[in-house]
């Protein structure tokens, strides 16, 4: 008994309600999803440390705001996606709102200071995000395809 309730707990801790009221699972670290999230996120802050480079010649502020709501476009509304499921409660809805700002605003706000366009942002955000555990990893090695039945069509 105790360890179905450890695995309950376990897999409590990666699932996230969605809008529908089902429980959703985070993308793993090692879905295609994952990967090709945080090589789009490490893209994007590779741009942001180029351009902190040519802040010194006025171009990167320049440019900045626009490479960074490119991102809040792309990797931002995956994150919006990902951790902004099940909107209910007005208690619920604050804690959301808090965890999207650190998630989203952050890396917006702080790739807008010059000094700071040197730490990763981004990529820490979706790293945040993605489910790192060793299950996740083994979960999608043996998940398989099921042969289509009548049932399925």
């Amino acid at each position: 008994m105790a360890k179905l309730r450890a695995l309950t707990n376990k897999f409590r801790k990666r699932t996230t309600k969605s809008s529908s009221g089902e429980k959703e699972q985070k993308p793993s670290l090692f879905s295609t999803e994952g990967i090709i999230v945080l090589l789009l996120a490490l893209i994007i802050d590779m741009v942001n440390i180029l351009l902190g480079f040519l802040d010194l010649l006025l171009i990167g502020l320049i440019l900045s705001p626009i490479w960074n709501a490119v991102a809040v476009a792309t990797v931002g509304l995956w994150l919006w996606s990902k951790t902004g499921q099940g909107l209910g409660k007005t208690k619920r809805k604050k804690r959301l709102f808090l965890r999207l700002s650190k998630r989203v605003a952050l890396p917006f706000i702080g790739n807008s200071i010059p000094i700071a366009k040197f730490f990763p942002f981004w990529v820490w955000s979706v790293w945040g995000t993605l489910d790192k555990s060793p299950s996740s990893r083994r979960q999608e090695e043996t998940t398989e395809p099921q042969p289509a039945t009548a049932e399925t069509y």
